[in-house]
This record gives C-alpha cells, sequence and structure tokens, in this order.
C-alpha cells in the first residue's frame, strides 16, 4: 500500500472516531393529542334473587301482661254493720314488688242497675243517702289488696252500698293499642277495658 493509501486509512480511522461520541440530548418534544376513549365493555349478567326468608312469629299484644280478676263479692260482715269501719281482704298471686313498685293496681266497683250495671272506681266516696267511703290499702305482705267501707259522717255502716269488687292490674311499661304513654289511673272502667282488650 502506498503512502496515498495509509492516509486516506488514518483519515478514516479519525472520520470514525468524531462521529461515534454521544451529542447532547435535545430538548423533549410537545405532548401529543389524547387518544379516544375505548369503547365500554358489555355488562355482566345479574344474579338470580335470593329466596325470602320465612315469616318471623308474631309477638304477643302490648296488654298480654294485665293481670284481672273476675266479679268477687266481699264479706264486710254480718248486716247491720254497727262500727263506722269494715273492711275485708283479697289475695292476689300476681300482685309482686315491681308491681307494687312500678305498676297499677286499680279496683273498680259494680251495683246493679236493673238490667245494666253501674260502675265505681275506687276510692269511691258516696255522700247520699250512705255517706260511705270505700278504699284500697296494699299490706306489707305482697300478695294481700285490703278494701275497706268508712262512714263518712260518723255513723254506723248498717249496709255497705257495694259488695262486688274487681282489680285490674296494669304492669310498667304497656302500651295502649299503639300508643306510647296512657294514664290507666284516669280511665274509667268501661273505657279500661277497651283499652286493654278486657271483657266487662
Amino acid at each position: 500500500m502506498g503512502t496515498k493509501g495509509v492516509l486516506y486509512g488514518l483519515l478514516l480511522v479519525l472520520l470514525l472516531i468524531s462521529c461515534s461520541k454521544d451529542g447532547n440530548d435535545g430538548a423533549m418534544g410537545p405532548m401529543g393529542p389524547q387518544g379516544e376513549t375505548g369503547r365500554a365493555g358489555i355488562d355482566g349478567r345479574d344474579g338470580e334473587d335470593g329466596v325470602d326468608g320465612q315469616d318471623g312469629e308474631q309477638g304477643e299484644t302490648g296488654t298480654a301482661n294485665v293481670i284481672s280478676s273476675e266479679w268477687f263479692t266481699l264479706d264486710f260482715g254480718e248486716t247491720p254493720i254497727n262500727a263506722i269501719n269494715a273492711s275485708d281482704n283479697m289475695n292476689v298471686p300476681d300482685l309482686d314488688q315491681e308491681i307494687r313498685d312500678n305498676g297499677l293496681v286499680t279496683v273498680f266497683a259494680r251495683k246493679s242497675n236493673g238490667g245494666d250495671y253501674l260502675y265505681f272506681q275506687l276510692p269511691y266516696h258516696r255522700y247520699n243517702p250512705d255517706f260511705q267511703y270505700y278504699s284500697i290499702k296494699l299490706f306489707s305482705a305482697v300478695d294481700v289488696l285490703n278494701i275497706s267501707v268508712s262512714s263518712v259522717d260518723g255513723s254506723d255502716i248498717y249496709t255497705p252500698y257495694l259488695t262486688e269488687f274487681r282489680y285490674i292490674i296494669v304492669p310498667s311499661g304497656i302500651a295502649a293499642k299503639g300508643q306510647a304513654s296512657v294514664d290507666y289511673a284516669k280511665m274509667g272502667y268501661e273505657d279500661l277495658c277497651r283499652h286493654l282488650n278486657l271483657d266487662k
């Protein structure tokens, strides 16, 4: 190879070396436009409805725990009663301490009036013509209800005007026909029976 060939060879090598050096990175180009939103996928099938559960048992009515007696006759003593006070006791097995403290114990009397009855809630004053007062007491014995008759004017009782009685006991927290709060103590006999679903 001649001198010119050698020179051409060296020149070619230098040229290749100079071209192999990395250049500075160019500036980042502008962001391209956003592509179109892809098509929505197909909705999956709805699952099958579950089996309905069984109906629960119907609860008891709100008056299920009300306690009431039949009409009973008290013995205030042999008539004529030559005294200003007379009383008789009635055993009430369901009259527990919880009811005594928080429930309502009410007593009604009735008097025959032709083919119907007149009803009276105790305590009851009668001023004409007998002048008698009827009241109830709860003694220390939990299940004893005492009903007494007293002379209002200080004379002897002779013959009690009332002898037939019935007690109605309402534990605390019992609502009447969907009503949240009812004052049973202020109800007459027929209203109370209607609210508590009791026979007269």
